[in-house]
């Protein structure tokens, strides 16, 4: 039984049903499954006529209510048919969701340098959710939306409702992937499914580490397509946009990911420049060939002496001349609107040296991150070094965590989004900071992040990624010297 029908908060198509509505946000179960328009359940205040029952003035005459009931008459026969129901107001709802989930993505959007390119996967979401064909990027899109605003909301409800929309999503992927279907345009709507998902996960809590079988999986679909294949449109965007997710997954096992070799880092800038942060990431994974291989040596010779060979050294020595280059070129710009601040920066003499690295103030969240992203790979690259000076790895650790303070004073979307890119960070800081104190500072941070961050906390949560073995290793050694 429902409610009293004029009193029900139901959805207007289940009320004139007479069932029970769900109340689910932007649509109701019901209605979604019979494909009806539901508009949506009644909120805010129910207004009940209760006028009083005895006439406020006197009844009109006998001839001027013939009139009256003649013309009603002839505009009931006049007027067109109109609709018991209501619009829909799932588009509104989604609307909401979903610009509220582009802007948590802060000045990242469309972080670039000059003849980089301005569009973004974002950019895509509000068309997909209009298209017709497959309902997985639909309902992935509105998973991940809604769990972001009731995140940030802390409406338990929306975010009841986007757990549900998630459980509708999975299946619907997993139907287009078995389906053989996957190929251009519906490879577009998979890959959006995956990465939306794989976003859904980055808040929720639905299992320890489930962030990284939609990580893997979208690189799975971007390896089949092959590099050639993401070098323009919705597949390059994306493809820029997961190649970090891919960098820190890759690390949480140890390994060296497949987007680390050269064809992947080329082919699929052909046609459209890198930005600073594809440049960024570059110098991650090249930082991430030199760990690999040096946990290799040390694991070879049983952590005695040869930790290093001719091809790593010559690693090293690549990515220390593209860390200085770039920071040559970008970090003065992402610090400072415009990059205009010439003072950020002292000069060095060589990519060896080390700088002093003015604290300038950050302006936005994603600055603070970028930045800090600099700093742990120049940090990494002193640790693999064997550097002794203690000075320049505790400017590198202190920046981190002076990026991190940043981002916690933040707020609007993008202080939720930006916390979460200071994980990789934090724990890389925690693993090889410069003193026991900082380590452990970098660790308080990450433990206070782990009731918040969702399923991705959970990936920086093992006590062997991130090549712990190694930093232990480099540190003992270390304080032989």
């Amino acid at each position: 039984m429902v409610n009293v029908s004029g009193r029900s908060k139901g959805c207007a198509t289940c009320r004139q049903a007479k069932v029970k509505c769900d109340l689910a946000v932007p649509e109701c179960q019901r209605c979604v499954r019979h494909g009806s328009r539901c508009p949506g359940p009644r909120t805010g205040a129910l207004f009940v006529n209760a006028g009083p029952s005895h006439q406020l003035r006197p009844s009109t005459t006998s001839q001027q209510r013939k009139r009256g009931e003649l013309v009603l008459a002839r505009m009931v026969e006049s007027a067109p048919c109109l609709s018991l129901l209501q619009p829909s107001r799932a588009a509104a709802f989604d609307q909401l969701f979903v610009s509220y989930f582009i802007q948590s993505f802060d000045q990242t959007r469309h972080v670039g340098s000059p003849g980089g390119r301005s569009a973004h996967w974002l950019d895509r979401l509000p068309a997909f959710l209009v298209e017709p064909g497959s309902m997985a990027p639909k309902l992935a899109i509105r998973a991940a939306s809604m769990l972001s605003y009731g995140t940030a909301a802390q409406d338990a409800s929306i975010q009841a409702d986007a757990y549900t929309w998630y459980a509708r999503a999975l299946p619907a992927l997993r139907a287009v992937l078995s389906g053989g279907t996957c190929k251009p345009p519906a490879m577009d709507g998979a890959v959006c499914s995956a990465v939306m998902l794989m976003h859904f996960e980055t808040w929720a809590k639905t299992a320890d580490q489930a962030w990284i079988p939609h990580v893997k999986g979208v690189c799975t679909m971007l390896e089949a397509a092959g590099p050639h294949s993401c070098r323009t449109g919705f597949m390059h965007h994306v493809f820029c946009h997961v190649r970090l997710q891919a960098c820190v997954e890759a690390m949480s096992e140890n390994v060296l990911h497949p987007f680390a070799s050269p064809e992947w880092m080329t082919s699929p800038f052909e046609l459209i420049p890198k930005t600073f942060f594809d440049e960024l990431v570059d110098l991650l994974f090249l930082v991430q060939k030199c760990l690999t291989r040096a946990t290799q040596l040390m694991r070879d010779d049983h952590g005695h002496s040869r930790t290093t060979d001719d091809a790593l050294d010559m690693w090293i020595h690549e990515a220390t001349s593209l860390q200085h280059l770039w920071r040559q070129q970008y970090v003065s710009f992402v610090q400072t609107p415009g990059g205009n601040d010439s003072k950020a920066l002292e000069p060095l003499s060589s990519p060896t040296h080390c700088f002093h690295f003015r604290d300038v103030p950050y302006t936005t969240v994603s600055a603070a991150a970028l930045t800090s992203l600099y700093h742990m790979v120049s940090l990494l690259l002193l640790r693999l070094r064997r550097q002794t000076c203690d000075t320049c790895i505790e400017r590198h650790t202190r920046a981190i965590l002076l990026a991190h303070d940043f981002v916690l004073c933040a707020s609007g979307p993008s202080a939720e989004f930006g916390s979460i890119m200071m994980l990789l960070q934090l724990k890389m800081a925690s693993l090889w900071g410069a003193s026991l104190a900082e380590r452990v500072a970098a660790e308080s941070a990450l433990r206070n992040r782990r009731t918040r961050s969702g399923g991705f906390m959970g990936v920086f949560d093992t006590q062997h990624g991130f090549f712990a073995e190694l930093a232990a290793w480099v540190l003992s050694e270390c304080r032989r010297v």
